[in-house]
This record gives C-alpha cells, structure tokens and sequence, in this order.
C-alpha cells in the first residue's frame, strides 16, 4: 500500500499504547508541578519563620534539609508525572533510572537555587525585592544550565526506548528558561503579610502555569524521539509537495522496520547510476539502512512529490557493484565521506530504474 505523503508519523509498533494526548500531558505535569511548588513555598515560609528560634528548628541545617527536601519533592513529582506517562506508551523506558535523574538533576538543582537564601537569613541580611530585570535574568540563566543537564540526564533512561533521545534533550534546553521565569515571577509575588496558606497556594497555582508550560513546549518532542526527526519532517513534507521536484538533490526513502513493522522515512542525498537506478550513502549514525537486508527489499521513494514503489539493495564493502556505486555518488558528491560501516544502497523502481 503506497504511503500517503502527509503521514509522517510510524505506523503502528509493538509499543503497549498509543503516545499520551497533549491534554493529559500537560494536566500530568501541570498537576506534578502544582505539588512540587506547593512544597517548595511551604518550606521556604517554615524557614523564614523559623530562623530566628533558638533550637534545631532555628539551624542553618535544618533549614537547608527543608530546602533540599523540598527540592527532592519537586524532582520526584515531576520524574514521576512524566515517566509514568513515557512508560505507558514506551515500555522499554527505564522508569526509575528517569525518576532517580530528574530527583538528582531538577530537585537538587532547586535546592541548590534557594540555598542563597536560607544562608543569607541565617546570617540576618535583609531579604529585598531584586528588580524585574534581575529576576528575569536569573531566571534565564537558571533555564539555560537546568534545561540541557536534565535534558541529558533523562535521555540516559530513554535511550533504549526512542531512537532518537536528542529530541528530547533539545525540548529540555529550549523548555525550561521560559519555565523558569514563570516560577520565578511565582516566586516573587507572596510577601511578609501573607498567610502559610496563601503561599502554599501561590506556589501550587505558579507550579500549574510552570507545569502547563513545561508540558506544552516539550510534546512535540515525543513525536520527535520515535518517529521522523523534526528536520527531517521538514524536508519530507517539501519533498512531498507541490513544489517538491524542483528539488534536485534529495530524495525520501521509506523503509519498515524488521521486528517492529514500524516504517522510517528519512530524507537522503543521491546520485543516478548508468542503469538509471539511485545510489544513497546512510548517514553515520543512522540505522534505517539495516532494514534493508536482502538484495531486493520493498521500500517506497519519495520522487518528484510522489510516494513511488521500489527496491533497495545494500553494498558492502566487497560487493561486486560496491566500487562502482561508490564511486558514482562521489562524483556527484565530491566532499561526501563514505561511513564507517561503508555502506552503499541502491534504489531502484518497479520498472526498472528510479523514475
């Protein structure tokens, strides 16, 4: 059955569920957050109350552990939230591995922010009000750092699950400064006067608005991480439109997966042989070309904006043709570097040649 040029996306796998609706993404982490801002005023208030008693409740110590405890709160509530939501749909996620990263990596990380101020009551300085550019500044630079370290401490765990975790460790990056200027913002708004209530609900309504946030600029990232890479959707819907075949240097192939049965679609450089059949060279790093393991393997190209039947071949190193094809797409692509593995592939259609 020819693929439809307008699905991108896998068809269906072996995963146990479909991949979480953007809805009950964002209320997940909505809700995770709402809990674990929740518990980080209230700690913050128990310390400003009680830095001033004389006792253990009164110590710098204890002070820090509430802080700490309170960040380990927030990083378990939303390891929690976002891997049992991952592991429903991507049952070889590594849950725990995902909780324990995002507790070590987003809680001691908070922690480690509001530490200044648990040591600067404990030695008595005025806690001021810092200036809207201030906290935005800060807030930005606490995104920068936190957003990539989660970002790759959380793709640890879902590296056997996706196949291509950097989506995620990109999403992470450009999420979290924008979150953390809504937590900020939060942050900045009880004062004194207010009662441990109404600072408790502050920081549940501020973790919400941060939670949604977070949760909308993430989910297109789960799309990302199983199935065609961003860019590469880019470049396959304009290969696939009206204005496609004024593109004369790629092309998209479509292969399925052998154990999975889910198809992969990759935009790939390519030459023309003297039989008129198309000779591609698989990205490093790229795996689609494994599914392509007997010398006539069904694949459809993308060619001129059309989806067309076709044949792949794999060539090796030692292949008879593997010189040859070799060396017909280095004089179209004279700067290419042939991969590692040296792996060749030829396309050709079902009359005969890659028209």
């Amino acid at each position: 059955m020819r693929a439809q040029t307008a699905d991108l996306r896998p068809r269906p796998t072996s995963r146990s569920a479909d991949r979480p609706g953007l809805g009950v993404w964002v209320a997940a982490l909505s809700l995770a957050e709402a809990v674990g801002l929740a518990a980080a005023a209230g700690a913050s208030r128990l310390v400003g109350s009680w830095s001033a008693e004389p006792g253990v409740r009164g110590s710098l110590g204890f002070g820090l552990l509430l802080v700490v405890g309170a960040g380990l709160v927030e990083g378990l509530a939303l390891g929690s939230a976002q891997a049992w939501n991952l592991g429903c749909w991507l049952p070889r996620l590594r849950r725990a591995r995902f909780v324990a990263a995002t507790v070590l990596v987003a809680g001691l990380g908070w922690a480690a922010g509001a530490a200044p101020g648990v040591l600067g009551q404990e030695a008595g300085e005025a806690v001021g009000s810092p200036s809207p550019v201030v906290l935005l500044l800060a807030a930005v630079g606490v995104g920068v750092v936190l957003g990539p370290l989660l970002g790759l401490a959380q793709a640890s765990a879902l590296r056997p699950a996706v196949g291509h975790p950097g989506a995620w460790v990109l999403a992470s990056a450009l999420a979290w400064p924008p979150v953390m200027v809504a937590i900020f913002a939060g942050a900045s708004l009880p004062g004194q006067d207010w009662s441990p209530a109404e600072v408790v609900g502050a920081g549940a309504a501020t973790g919400a608005v941060a939670g949604g946030l977070l949760g909308l600029a993430t989910y297109w990232a789960l799309g990302s991480m199983t199935g065609v890479p961003l860019w590469d959707r880019v470049l396959l819907r304009l290969l696939g439109s009206s204005w496609g075949w004024l593109d004369g240097d790629l092309v998209g192939v479509e292969v399925r997966g052998r154990r999975t049965g889910r198809t992969h679609q990759v935009p790939v450089r390519y030459a023309v042989d003297l039989e008129g059949a198309l000779v591609v060279v698989p990205r490093d790093g790229t795996s689609w070309w494994c599914n392509v393991h007997r010398p006539t393997a069904a694949v459809e190209v993308l060619w001129q904006g059309e989806w067309l039947p076709a044949y792949a071949e794999p060539l090796v190193p030692g292949h008879p043709d593997h010189e040859e094809a070799w060396a017909t797409y280095s004089l179209r692509w004279p700067r290419a570097h042939l991969p590692a593995n040296g792996v060749v592939v030829r396309v050709w259609g079902s009359g005969g040649n890659a028209a």
